[in-house]
């Protein structure tokens, strides 16, 4: 009785997060694409991404993401990195590279987009993203098919 009981209180007082993906799209001058959120803190900019649904990796998850919000289809590569923020959500950052579709913002969920230097990017940006992309500029970038 006292494992079970040891079992569902770790059940109500353990954290649980969601998880999320974005996808770190660059081009061949090594601009990165962004999108401005409209329900974001702020309408700030950040990388295509979003939760991922049950059953899904997070590839599969980024995939479908940038997919519904841009209409572009993405190559998943390799991971870039990993945080937790808001002590619910657990985000993974991907190299991804546009390999198909044409842009047809979700208007619902954004209001821009575009390619952004690494060196000037706009803001309010996710202060996440704004940290790993900040480091990105300072060592060079990473390369559009997610290779250093």
């Amino acid at each position: 009785m006292i494992s079970f009981l040891v079992q569902v209180l770790a059940y109500f007082f353990h954290a649980r997060f969601n998880a999320g993906a974005s996808a770190l799209i660059l081009n061949d001058e090594g601009h990165v694409f962004l999108v401005k959120h409209r329900f974001w803190s702020h309408q700030s900019w950040g990388m295509p991404g979003g939760f991922i649904h049950g059953q899904e990796t997070l590839q599969q998850g980024i995939s479908r993401e940038v997919l519904e919000e841009t209409g572009l289809r993405v190559k998943v590569g390799r991971l870039v990195e990993v945080w937790s923020d808001e002590r619910w959500k657990i985000e993974a950052v991907y190299a991804s590279k546009v390999v198909g579709g044409k842009l047809k913002l979700d208007s619902t969920e954004l209001l821009d987009s575009g390619y952004w230097p690494l060196d000037a990017l706009p803001q309010p940006l996710y202060s996440k993203q704004q940290e790993l992309l900040s480091k990105l500029a300072a060592n060079g970038g990473i390369g559009n098919d997610g290779s250093d």
